[in-house]
């Protein structure tokens, strides 16, 4: 065997080394991304059903809370990549859950200031997810495949596109579910009100 065949065998071997270890490191990403988006979706009817029931706000007004959101979102995303970059992602990441508590606490005052100041930070902690997860999916890359650019920019070709194509499926299928849901329990809601108003009318 002469030594264009050693190195043509080294490559091949290289490949398929690198191919294996992009796939395993492409699932461990989609996988924690995925379910993460679709925990946010999950919560977009049931949103929707608290400004529109609770607060009773047009849909006009739902309209200017999610663009509040979207226009936070948009500002806070290189803020959150330098924070990201300061004070590392786990101490940013974990932020979010509290964020969460807080938002969900000013949602259910029932304060329509608060409602508003809760979609601001909603925007704001979008892109914590979003930043946190690229951010360690970049530096893992560079831990598998190094210096090798043609590797690198392949394989982050590859997995945005299978993000941006599932996590559009993900939230047309997670809202309608939820949707579903929450419409189910509104309807039943409606039901046992009617019943409880009519028994105690013929009581």
């Amino acid at each position: 065997m002469d030594l264009c065949e050693v190195d043509e065998c080294e490559k091949f071997m290289l490949n398929d080394i690198l191919h294996e270890r992009g796939k395993y490191l492409q699932f461990i990403y989609m996988s924690a991304f995925l379910l993460t988006k679709a925990s946010m979706w999950a919560k977009a009817p049931y949103t929707f059903m608290l400004f529109s029931a609770y607060y009773g706000f047009s849909v006009g007004q739902i309209g200017v809370l999610y663009l509040i959101d979207a226009c936070c979102s948009l500002v806070s995303g290189p803020l959150i990549g330098i924070l990201a970059d300061t004070f590392g992602r786990r101490m940013v990441a974990l932020i979010y859950p509290f964020n969460t508590v807080v938002v969900l606490l000013m949602r259910m005052s029932g304060s329509v200031p608060l409602a508003y100041t809760a979609q601001i930070f909603t925007g704001f902690a979008g892109n914590i997810l979003s930043t946190s997860f690229e951010a360690w999916l970049n530096c893992e890359i560079s831990i598998v495949y190094g210096n090798l650019k043609t590797y690198i920019h392949h394989f982050r070709k590859q997995i945005f596109s299978k993000i941006l194509f599932w996590d559009s499926i993900l939230s047309l299928l997670v809202t309608t579910i939820g949707a579903l849901i929450y419409v189910r329990i509104y309807l039943i809601r409606l039901t046992l009100e009617f019943l409880l108003r009519s028994a105690f009318l013929f009581s």
